[in-house]
This record gives structure tokens, C-alpha cells and sequence, in this order.
């Protein structure tokens, strides 16, 4: 399981990385949108606490995406008037806000599903249409090199935190830290370097990625309770490549719009 833990997240964090750096913000944002780290450690957290736990850890897990959209939102403003430090200070600090209200939500599955893909609807509408990239310096093989290694660092480092401290936090608080936005931030900092534009459409279209993020954990709270974990999370992830093409095209037609 250690074994397990040290190389999954951080290698889909250096595809993400390299497929960033291939392909744009864009497409890296709505990438994001994948379960990359919350997945795996929703997935420990069932071989280690059980059924039962991880379960009720993904309901919060499921509020905790909303709570990354509202990061995002917070920062893409942020970033118009601010500069880096700030944008992250102020943006960290209205997630915190955000997450402590999600904690002590108690609805059923179907009406918080409901509310938090209203939630992301409206980020995505409320957050501000600075869409022309500025053309940066391509980066250097080193300075890629340097930023994918900080970014499996760090996630290795939350998916060992969250599984460690489960037991000690409970479900509530082990669910949203599953998706403390590391990744995001990390991307977000390297991004920010390079223009606030570019930082601004990697987050917005993170936002659009994160409707899929949704669908998979409510598709595992649905499934899960019938079936068996293992499956359900698979069929939840085949859920999510689904809504994150739906996600992709709805992304490109306002993105274009809205320019």
C-alpha cells in the first residue's frame, strides 16, 4: 500500500503537468476536473477504514468541490487587482470560510448534489471573461522539470496526510481535505508567473472540470451502497470521462463566446 501511495497520485500529476505544457490551460484546467488525488486517497481510505468511512468522508468530499470552485473564483479576481501572494492569501481564506459552512451541511445526497452543481454553474458564470492569453516564453526543460517535481511533491504529501490523520479527524474533515486544492494551487502559482490571463483560464476552466469532479462522487455515494466499492468507483469514473466531454464542449463554446 506505501508503494501504492508514493507512485499513483504523483504520476498523474506529471502527466497532467506535461500535458499542460503540451496542450495549454485550457485543456490542463478541465484535466484537473479528474479525480487525480482525491480519488486515490478516497480509495486508501476505504482499504484502510473501511466501507462505512469512506463513504461517509466522499459526501464531504462531494461539498468540497464546491468549496474548490469558490478558490478558484476568489483567485481569478484576485489575480485582476492583486499580485500573486495576495491573490493566494485572500483566495485561501475564503476557502477556509467556505469549507468550515460546507462541514456542517447535513442534507441528503440527492438535494447537496443538487445545490453544489448550482454552485459551479454559477462560479462559472460569476467569474470574470479576461480570456486572451498573453504569449509567454516557452519554458526551459529545467524550469518544467522543477515545477512537476514540486507538484508530486506536495501531493504526495497530502494524499499521506489525509490517510494518516483520518482516524484521528473523522469522516467530515478526511472527505474535504481529500480535495484541498494542492494541485490547484501549485498550477495556479507557475501559472499566475507566467500572466494573470493565463492563471485566470487555467482556474476557469478548472471550474468547468470540476462538474465532472462532482458527478464521480455522487455516482460513487449512489452506486456504492448497492454494489460493490471497487466497481462503483470504477463505474463512477466512467460517469465522469463522460460529463468531462459534455464539460470540454460546453467549456469551448462560452470560452469563445465569451471572447
Amino acid at each position: 500500500m506505501l508503494f501504492i501511495k508514493l507512485l499513483t497520485t504523483p504520476i498523474l500529476i506529471a502527466l497532467l503537468t506535461l500535458i499542460k505544457n503540451r496542450y495549454g490551460n485550457n485543456v490542463a484546467g478541465l484535466l484537473m476536473g479528474f479525480p487525480l488525488i482525491a480519488g486515490p486517497i478516497t480509495l486508501f481510505l476505504y482499504f484502510e477504514q473501511g466501507v462505512d468511512f469512506a463513504l461517509s468522508s466522499s459526501y464531504y468530499t462531494l461539498w468540497g468541490v464546491l468549496g474548490v470552485s469558490v478558490f478558484c473564483l476568489t483567485y481569478c479576481w484576485c489575480a485582476i487587482k492583486f499580485n500573486l501572494y495576495w491573490s493566494l492569501i485572500v483566495s485561501l481564506i475564503v476557502y477556509g470560510l467556505s469549507s468550515y459552512l460546507f462541514s456542517i451541511i447535513s442534507l441528503p445526497t440527492w438535494q447537496s448534489f443538487f445545490i453544489i452543481l448550482l454552485g459551479l454553474v454559477i462560479c462559472i458564470f460569476l467569474s470574470p471573461k479576461l480570456l486572451i492569453e498573453k504569449q509567454t516564453k516557452a519554458k526551459t526543460k529545467t524550469s518544467i522539470s522543477i515545477e512537476i517535481f514540486i507538484r508530486m511533491c506536495f501531493s504526495v504529501i497530502l494524499v499521506f496526510m489525509v490517510t494518516a490523520i483520518a482516524p484521528h479527524v473523522g469522516e467530515i474533515f478526511s472527505g474535504i481535505l481529500a480535495v484541498f486544492p494542492i494541485a490547484t494551487i501549485t498550477m495556479a502559482i507557475f501559472t499566475h508567473m507566467e500572466s494573470k490571463e493565463s492563471v485566470i483560464l487555467l482556474l476557469r476552466s478548472l471550474m468547468f472540470g470540476l462538474i465532472s469532479l462532482s458527478f464521480f462522487y455522487f455516482s460513487l455515494l449512489i452506486l456504492a451502497p448497492t454494489i460493490n466499492f471497487i466497481p462503483s468507483m470504477l463505474l463512477a469514473l466512467m460517469i465522469s470521462i463522460s460529463i468531462q466531454f459534455l464539460s470540454l464542449h460546453m467549456s469551448k463554446k462560452i470560452l469563445i463566446k465569451d471572447s
